[in-house]
């Protein structure tokens, strides 16, 4: 018996039969006749090919009453689905089955891969689909890399597939696991067809319906087939059969499939999959509705302006009401408003598309502006603001990877000077602004030379919506303070953030390659397919910060050297020895730093530390906490850490805490048994957990967030080394107070009085911050105005910076084979090489001394009641100062006196690395611009320390520069 045969007897035989013999013969040849590929009859067997003429009878069925061909059916396990070809019936049908998908999927998705087949009849004037979706049980269900690729599939696969497809599939799947984009092959079948086939992990069930209207926009475009497989690893392999396009068209759609919507419910995935936008505008209109999100400058009233007048002596009040405000108005700014915007006006959008494509001038750009003017007047003032926004963005934007093909994200470098118009103290140098398949993120730097870590913000779906409200702000904010803290290194202050979605599928390695690889487009000089406005080539130096530590800077480094970067040596600080790097958590580097500020302080005091009881948030597990354990004296009484919260009020024990802080663990692995009676261990895990003295914990995560305020947490010391920024702020920072009745703002006017010679009136007595923007900025003057001598996180924590910066200048110094014999250590970590060894020890030998000299004239300053003896105001005045006169130097022609400008880099260079390199080959090798921010830093820095702040005007500038010059050309050494 054929086959038509056998499928007729399966559908007569059948019990939900609604058709006779002669009928169902007469449907089955119509059904074989759609001309369906060969592999049809391969993958289903005749039941299966029962059911779908079945559901084809009923399609045709409701076609002849009038209606759309349509026909779904959905199982436990399979679903099929019959259309027409048209492409809102395919869009409207993938929809239906991507509903059902996802419904299955959250039962079966973890065993099981899903499978989709689209065959395409060859009938012209009425095509047909048909679209079926199963899960089918891994072979194993937890794919890792490098796995048998049998294991990341499922028996049907492996049963079905022949040698050639697999093997086709395995070698997709192998290039997708070292990939950070999509990996895609467009090959020609011959006779006009090509095959597309691509590798990439969305963060869906199913990826087919962009797909569709990606391959849609190419014009007489028709997609034969198409097929998807998921695999265990995450991936998914699509493979769609294209007719009626060129090789270059195909090329060019499927180098977008990385950038095209993920979230279902965005305004351009509505806008995408109505066909009403193309990919290009997707991901423009997605950068450019975040950029309104962050940059649309809030309204400036009446009422307002006369509040800050008011207020404009009164600094701290002034920036509350900045901060009030801008409170209220991200309550009413949302994304969600801004797509309603969005979706309201699109036809002026795409006029702002167009202006962006063809290249905005600020001749076109008013014109823009005089036009929406027209046609906004009926709207409201916040959508006249945003659309202001929209055209700002294309103002801004003076470098851009958007018209590169198959990127890893899209980037776009932006001119800061928009930023006066919103309340920010200081404009940046640059902001770059990206935008990536899972992620958004910034890149902020105050100084055409500038170095600072990149933080990786993780959030669960309740935290996200909050950490994109403050993540420009917590990225200003971080690369401010890093401006204030690079006071003795070339190097300004810049920081970077990326903000992933809570929904993203891809591992932290990928997505952190992903931001660097998008960078790296704006930085490495005739990258094809970047639109540039600017002259001269930028440098940038990151590094690692919460979430991106550990292996993360080799990955950048050596991405940045496959790429073709010739400074990715100095790419990245943080690298393991292997790499040159030079470690902080191994060498202790920040934590030297943070210790040289609390030990002088103790000195000053005449303390004994080891006298002192102390208190710690980021525990052993952590570079910072760890070091700073194995280096201080002081009693434990209390820490947290991610895992929770420890307390003894008879001190923990040492020998166990540097037990955990040579292991680095966390602190829910310390030995309880050497708790005292009163002592505890509350994990955040921990519910309803009875404390010793009877206090009923009921949330052992809530506990841990608040305990630097719980009354187990009274000490001498403070020495916060991990945390949220603004943990302690004005709204809580009255807290600290003991048996007053205060506030914030009672501390701040001064109405409070001094408590340091008041028993139990202060929870602390001395803070030194090691973690960045723990304390906010007013609460810290609050804490001092009430007796807490408190050391500013831009003064404490500089070591690290100082280590980083001259990791970097070893980079940019050394040829690679000489940094591979002189800065990498061997593979197994003991065979380090000698020039390694004494450059690590005089680069802690420059820490110890900056962090000294610092200390100094903060001290002596602060004994001179400069800034009313506030030590905050003293360490942002010294670093303003030096910020200052970095700047007056790097503009003036001082460098153009050769025997100085020769003389400086000397005193500054580590004599180790002049040693092996020569001060002639440096000049060679190291781009001027690093040099020359050498050169201004070193001056800027010794004048203040040397001179202090109230003598560090022009008058005794003038008089220092004629000493140095004079030395500088007394000394034989730095003459040409």
């Amino acid at each position: 018996m054929d086959l038509q045969s056998s499928v007729a007897e399966a559908l007569i035989n059948s019990p939900d039969t609604l058709f006779g013999r002669e009928e169902a013969k007469t449907i089955i040849t119509e059904f074989f006749s759609l001309g369906f590929d060969t592999t049809y009859t391969i993958n289903f067997n005749q039941k299966d090919i029962a059911k779908h003429v079945y559901g084809y009878m009923c399609a045709r069925a409701v076609q002849a009453a009038g209606k759309t061909l349509a026909y779904q059916q959905e199982g436990a396990k399979e679903a099929f689905y019959i259309c027409e070809g048209s492409y809102f019936s395919q869009m409207h049908t993938v929809q239906l089955m991507e509903q059902w998908l996802t419904q299955k999927n959250k039962d079966l998705g973890a065993t099981h891969a899903i499978s989709i087949r689209s065959y395409h009849s060859q009938e012209i004037t009425s095509p047909c689909i048909l679209l079926v979706a199963e899960f089918c049980p891994f072979i194993e269900s937890s794919g890792t890399k490098g796995e048998d690729f049998r294991n990341l599939t499922t028996e049907k696969f492996m049963r079905l597939r022949p040698k050639e497809t697999r093997e086709r599939y395995e070698s997709i799947v192998r290039k997708m696991e070292d990939s950070i984009k999509p990996v895609y092959t467009v090959n020609a079948i011959g006779d006009g067809l090509l095959a597309l086939k691509m590798c990439f992990i969305p963060d869906r069930v199913s990826y087919m319906a962009p797909l569709i209207t990606l391959i849609n926009s190419i014009s007489g475009a028709v997609v034969c087939k198409k097929f998807c497989e998921t695999m265990s690893n995450g991936m998914h392999v699509y493979t769609y059969y294209v007719r009626g396009a060129q090789m270059n068209e195909l090329v060019q759609a499927a180098g977008l499939i990385g950038m095209l919507p993920n979230y279902p419910k965005r305004v351009t995935t509505k806008l995408y999959n109505s066909n009403m936008i193309d990919a290009n505008e997707v991901i423009y209109y997605n950068s450019l509705i975040h950029f309104a999100f962050f940059f649309t400058p809030p309204s400036r009233n009446e009422d307002f302006s006369e509040l800050a007048r008011e207020l404009r002596h009164k600094a701290m009040a002034g920036r509350r009401l900045i901060n009030l405000r801008k409170e209220m108005f991200q309550s009413i700014m949302s994304m969600d408003f801004i797509s309603k915007v969005v979706m309201e006006h699109i036809d002026l959008l795409k006029l702002i598309f167009k202006d962006f494509m063809t290249g905005p001038t600020p001749e076109s750009c008013a014109s823009l502006q005089t036009l929406l003017a027209g046609q906004l007047t009926q709207t409201s003032a916040l959508t006249r603001s945003i659309f202001a926004t929209f055209i700002t963005f294309n103002r801004s934007v003076i470098k851009t990877n958007f018209f590169k093909v198959n990127k890893a994200a899209v980037a776009y470098r932006l001119d800061p000077s928009f930023l006066k118009e919103m309340d920010y103290p200081r404009v940046p140098f640059g902001i770059f602004f990206l935008v990536g398949p899972q992620f958004i993120g910034f890149h902020i730097r105050f100084t055409d030379i500038a170095r600072g870590g990149v933080r990786m913000i993780i959030s669960r779906s309740h935290q996200y919506d909050k950490n994109r409200q403050t993540l420009f702000g917590e990225n200003y904010n971080l690369a401010y303070a890093q401006l204030l803290k690079n006071k003795d290194i070339p190097e300004g202050g810049s920081k970077g953030t990326i903000l992933v979605h809570p929904t993203s599928t891809y591992d932290r390695r990928r997505t952190f390659l992903q931001y660097v690889d998008a960078l790296l487009d704006l930085i490495i000089p005739g990258v094809e397919g970047v639109r540039s406005n600017m002259k001269e080539p930028e440098i940038i130096f990151l590094g690692p910060d919460e979430n991106t530590a550990g292996a993360f800077p080799a990955y950048a480094a050596l991405h940045a050297k496959a790429r073709g970067y010739s400074l990715w040596k100095s790419f990245t600080t943080g690298k393991a020895p292997q790499l040159g790097g030079i470690p902080h958590d191994t060498y202790g580097m920040t934590s030297r730093g943070v210790r040289t500020f609390a030990e002088e302080m103790y000195k000053k005091l005449e303390l004994d530390e080891a006298s002192l009881t102390k208190f710690q948030t980021g525990g052993p597990d952590g570079d910072l906490g760890s070091n700073e354990i194995l280096l201080s004296k002081e009693t434990y009484k209390c820490l947290v850490d991610g895992s929770g919260s420890l307390y003894d009020p008879e001190g923990l024990n040492r020998d166990e805490l540097v037990r955990l802080a040579k292991k680095r663990a966390t602190l829910c692995e310390y030995d309880i048994s050497k708790l005292s009676a009163r002592g505890f261990f509350v994990n955040v895990k921990d519910k309803d957990r009875k404390l010793p003295d009877g206090t009923l914990v009921q949330n052992g995560e809530q506990f841990r967030n608040s305990f630097h305020f719980s009354p187990y947490c009274v000490t001498d010391s403070f020495i916060p080394c991990g945390g949220r920024p603004s943990s302690i702020n004005l709204d809580n920072v009255h807290k600290l107070v003991l048996g007053v009745e205060v506030t914030g703002q009672s501390m701040i006017d001064g109405k409070v009085g001094n408590l340091a010679d008041s028993p139990g009136k202060l929870r602390f007595r001395y803070i030194v911050e090691g973690a960045n923007l723990f304390i906010t900025h007013d609460a810290r003057i609050a804490l001092e105005n009430v007796g807490v001598i408190l050391i500013k996180d831009s003064s404490a924590n500089k070591g690290g910076v100082t280590c980083s910066s001259l990791e970097v200048l070893s980079g940019l110094s050394l040829l690679d084979a000489e940094h591979k014999d002189n800065m990498c250590v061997g593979p197994s970590g003991s065979d380090v090489p000698e020039f390694y060894k004494r450059y690590v020890d005089e680069v802690i030998g420059i820490l110890y001394r900056n962090a000294a000299r610092e200390f100094e004239c903060v001290w002596k300053e602060r004994k001179a009641n400069t800034h009313q003896g506030l030590i905050t105001h003293i360490s942002d005045s010294l670093s303003s100062k030096i910020v200052e006169i970095r700047q007056f130097i790097n503009s003036s022609d001082l460098h153009e006196d050769q025997t100085l400008y020769r003389y400086v880099l000397r005193r500054y260079i580590p004599s180790t690395l002049q040693e092996k390199v020569p001060l002639n080959l440096i000049l060679e090798r190291v781009p001027t611009p690093y040099l020359r921010a050498i050169f201004a830093i070193w001056i800027a820095s010794d004048f203040v320390y040397t001179s202090g702040i109230a003598q560090a005007n022009e008058f005794q500038f003038f008089t220092y520069m004629g000493q140095l010059s004079k030395k500088a050309h007394g000394d034989s050494s730095s003459k040409l």
